[in-house]
């Protein structure tokens, strides 16, 4: 087909769709030197997080501790917190603000991106298994344009029509079991792809209002709506995927039904169930955009399927992880769908060669429409994971520029150096370090004015032992165990006898739903909801020791061990494995220190079956001692933590005041012109993180610090940050011949509660 050409711009890499995964994809890719134009068919930013729709931004920290994704995804959240740039509805979910599309439009063309609303991809232009050019419709001024593009388009339009005009191969629809050998997939494969949804607001007002709905809307039952709050988001249906309502060909029907269903709802509410309380209650807003979960998943070298998010595969080429609910909406027959968890898998590895096509040299794939099965993409869907993948794809379209090679060539022999360049960014890959030679830090030796051990020293007070078990319950713990000190006090007159007990909790974490027949499905379970909790007792001993308390001591009592084995710790496990307990005792209390501890639970038990948890601890020491705050984690290779342990952080103590710091040793003089710090900022909960509460900042996060060199026998200032709320800094200065750099911590956001925190300091000289 023949269009007539109104206008043509050239660029070297084209991003289609501007949902999380085009915009991080977008950014990343001007960031790494790549002239960038995205384009977005409607008039607001954000896909299914924008204003149109108001959908909440989350991923794989919704079911996992210490989970939030970082990189460019999460600087996007850190602004949208500090600038408020979110609508304070019930939970914080979702969020209409227009502000938010305003920080992605910002923080692009901060980047240095070109971005073009109301601007359809609609056609390919293809030189042989290239993409060249997309002819794209301005729907503002009724234009038809020509994009060429050098070296690489970005698909993250969900739909993904200019991939599918390319030729780009793809799959629709349900895969039949015999297809990947998934547990939950059908025996026969169909066309049904999960529905749509459309949101709305309902809010309070001083007077009754009537709803009279239009004509032909089905009656929807619903339990969305919230009467306490004043304000009410609610997504009540959905609707479309069946056979005679394809998720792309039918998107006008998909619609007009949606619109049919939400007012059937509210109808149901105000005039059926809850006449009298809502009827003061107003349906003030319906989305103008409806919220597709499913079309086309493109081929890529790779299918990430259920069998590798639920058993989590090591690849080689990771670049991205996820962690969300395998969460399948599935269609039935009445035009609306039923929520399937399936499984809530461990954190689990995304490879690059998802994320491109195997059968275009320059096309990649972001967000919903990447290389997965349709049971994968119930989890790889979420938006904070697109996000990290968007960020893998920006700066694999950047490498492959500079390198002069097609996505499949970067797997083929940099897939490492792409995964360093990553972590690089503040991007995560699991369990991955940083190996990059050109980092100054890596051989440093490192000191600090204060540091955390893995212990608990701080007496608030004692607890006596008139209990069956009282105890503490680790997160972490050494392979091998030599001894373990307890401070006890003895206040009975007489010598007592105190058994210290190791268990292991033999209780399997049963995640998920009872009633699916699976082996490796995990539930939703925070470390918060074990805080002031209690958990059933199934724990087996695997070493006692016994020692005398004498009469009238208080202080710090060995039991010895004798490099007892430990049980070897699950990095997928949430709940705590290893518990330390002793039984009752006349007269013989136990400190404790009755502040919050991250290392661990206090815990008792009336009956040695339910055992009661509590935040804080008992005081302890034990040997050999994990790590746990020391200096030397910020060289360690990791820049972030991955659940409650280890805590990959230096942290000063927190009866130490401030000012803190932490000096590295370059051993020799170099030159320094590049400083990055990755500081503490992560919330074990979801909930908690500033994006999705009422907070502006993590209050754990280093609020003012300065970063100054050794030089003639005195230290000098280089950079100096007051009200800092990033977690990631990077810090170009003026070449300086060093020795020494040292971090000054002058003050946290919240003092009162948190030490200085640094995951990770890099240090570069001159490229």
């Amino acid at each position: 087909m023949e269009y007539r050409i109104d206008e043509t711009l050239d660029t070297e890499v084209l991003v289609i769709g501007s949902g999380t995964a085009g915009v991080c994809a977008a950014i990343q890719a001007a960031r790494d030197g790549c002239k960038t134009v995205l384009i977005e068919k409607d008039d607001v930013l954000g896909g299914n997080s924008g204003p149109n729709l108001g959908v909440h931004v989350s991923g794989a920290d919704c079911f996992h501790p210490y989970a939030s994704e970082t990189g460019v995804i999460g600087e996007l959240e850190e602004e949208m917190a500090w600038r408020a740039a979110k609508m304070y509805t019930h939970g914080f979910h979702y969020n209409t603000c227009r502000m938010w599309e305003t920080i992605l439009q910002e923080k692009m063309e901060e980047a240095g991106v070109t971005v073009l609303k109301r601007h359809l991809g609609k056609r390919a232009v293809v030189d042989g298994q290239r993409i060249v050019g997309a002819i794209v419709e301005d729907l503002a001024r009724f234009k038809t344009k020509q994009i060429n593009i050098s070296h690489f388009l970005i698909e993250a339009s969900g739909d993904g029509h200019v991939a599918a005009d390319a030729g780009a191969s793809f799959m629709m629809g349900r895969d039949a079991k015999s297809k990947f050998n998934e547990r939950s997939a059908p025996e026969e494969a169909d066309s049904l792809t999960m529905g749509t949804s459309m949101t709305c607001i309902a809010v309070k007002t001083p007077r009754p209002v009537p709803f009279i709905p239009p004509p032909g809307c089905p009656d929807i039952p619903g339990k969305l709506w919230h009467p306490d709050d004043d304000l009410n988001f609610m997504w009540p249906t959905e609707h479309g995927g069946q056979k005679e309502l394809p998720s792309i060909e039918a998107d006008d029907k998909i619609y007009e039904g949606l619109l049919k269903q939400i007012y059937g709802f509210w109808n149901h509410v105000k005039n059926v169930s809850c006449v009298e309380g809502a009827k003061n209650w107003e349906l003030i807003w319906v989305s103008p955009k409806a919220g597709k979960r499913e079309s086309r998943r493109f081929i890529g070298d790779l299918v990430l399927t259920q069998t590798d998010v639920e058993t989590p595969t090591e690849f080689e080429d990771s670049v991205a992880y996820g962690g969300y609910a395998v969460d399948v909406h599935e269609p039935q027959p009445d035009g609306r769908s039923k929520v399937v968890f399936y499984s809530i898998p461990p954190l689990y590895n995304i490879p690059y060669r998802s994320l491109y096509s195997r059968d275009i040299d320059n096309l990649f794939l972001a967000g919903r429409l990447i290389s997965v099965t349709r049971l994968a993409l119930g989890t790889t869907r979420l938006m904070k994971t697109g996000g990290a993948i968007g960020q893998a794809v920006g700066l694999a379209a950047g490498m492959c520029k500079r390198l002069g090679c097609t996505p499949r060539q970067l797997y083929e022999k940099h897939a490492s150096d792409l995964q360093q360049e990553l972590l690089k960014r503040d991007g995560t890959v699991l369990y991955l370090q940083n190996a990059d030679p050109n980092d100054l830090a890596r051989t440093a030796t490192v000191t600090a004015t204060s540091e955390e051990h893995f212990e608990c020293t701080r007496a608030t007070d004692a607890l006596p032992l008139d209990a069956p078990m009282r105890g503490i319950m680790l997160l972490d713990w050494p392979e091998k165990l030599n001894k373990v000190s307890l401070h006890l006090r003895n206040d009975s007159g007489a010598a007592q006898t105190v058994e210290l007990v190791v268990s292991r909790d033999d209780r399997e974490e049963t995640y998920g739903p009872k009633d699916e027949p699976a082996k490796h499905i995990r539930t939703r379970a925070r470390l918060t909801t074990l805080r002031n909790s209690y958990v059933t007792g199934q724990f087996s001993a695997i070493a006692k020791a016994q020692a005398e308390v004498a009469a009238g001591f208080e202080g710090w009592v060995e039991f010895a061990f004798d490099s007892a084995p430990l049980p070897e710790r699950d990095r997928n496990a949430v709940e705590p494995k290893l518990l330390l307990s002793v039984g009752a005792a006349e007269g013989v209390s136990w400190g404790r220190d009755d502040s919050p501890n991250e290392i661990l639970f206090r815990c008792e038990s009336a009956d040695g079956d339910k055992i009661t948890l509590h935040p804080e601890g008992h005081l302890f020491k034990i040997a050999p001692r994990p790590p746990f705050g020391e200096a030397a984690n910020v060289i360690n290779g990791y820049n972030r933590r991955i659940g409650a342990a280890p805590v990959n952080l230096w942290i000063s103590r927190r009866d130490e005041a401030m000012p803190q710091s932490i000096t590295l040793d370059l051993c020799e003089p170099k030159d320094v012109a590049r400083v990055q710090i990755t500081f503490d900022a992560m919330h074990e909960d979801y909930t908690q993180m500033p994006a999705n509460c009422d907070r502006r900042v993590s209050e754990m996060l280093v609020r003012d610090y300065d970063v100054e060199v050794h030089e003639g026998g005195a230290w000098r200032g280089i950079i100096s940050v007051r009200d800092n709320y990033s977690r990631f800094r990077v810090h170009e200065c003026a070449p300086a011949r060093t020795g020494k750099v040292r971090v000054v911590v002058k003050r946290v956001w919240d003092e009162e509660q948190w030490a200085a925190r640094i995951h990770e300091v890099r240090i570069y000289g001159k490229e």
